[in-house]
This record gives C-alpha cells, sequence and structure tokens, in this order.
C-alpha cells in the first residue's frame, strides 16, 4: 500500500485527529481575523496555533475585526499551524 494523497480525505482526518489529540493537553491561541481591508474581497480567517508568538504575528499580517464586525462572523477559512 502506498501514500496516500494529502488531499485524501482519510490522510486529512489521520492529520486532524493527530492535531487535536496533540493540543488537547496544552494551550492553543486562536485568533479571527481577515485578509484584505476592502469588504468585497475579504476573506473570513481563524488561525490556531500554539506559540503565542505566532498568533501575535499573524495579528499582525491580517486584520482584527472591530467588535461589531465579530457579531456576523463567519469562517472563510482556517489556518492550523
Amino acid at each position: 500500500m502506498g501514500q496516500q494523497p494529502p488531499d485524501d480525505p482519510a490522510c486529512f482526518a489521520a492529520v486532524k485527529a493527530d492535531m487535536l489529540a496533540h493540543t488537547a493537553d496544552g494551550t492553543v491561541h486562536a485568533e479571527d481575523l481577515y485578509a484584505a481591508a476592502d469588504p468585497a474581497p475579504r476573506l473570513n480567517v481563524g488561525v490556531i496555533t500554539e506559540p503565542a508568538w505566532h498568533a501575535l504575528f499573524i495579528r499582525h499580517l491580517l486584520r482584527r475585526p472591530s467588535a461589531s464586525e465579530l457579531a456576523g462572523y463567519i469562517l472563510d477559512f482556517t489556518i492550523i499551524n
């Protein structure tokens, strides 16, 4: 049996299960951000990371929504680091 391609659902499920098991007893940082200043092409991006400095770094790359923007916030994309 050869290796599964990385876009195979079973491969993704195995990697996700590994990640959840790894972070179950530790601290993770979650950020709700968005990419693009213009609302038309904007993507709502969730970022989950272990090191705090990774969370801080991504907060400088992407934009933080205001409190009013978070009311209807729905993720378009999630980055798991």
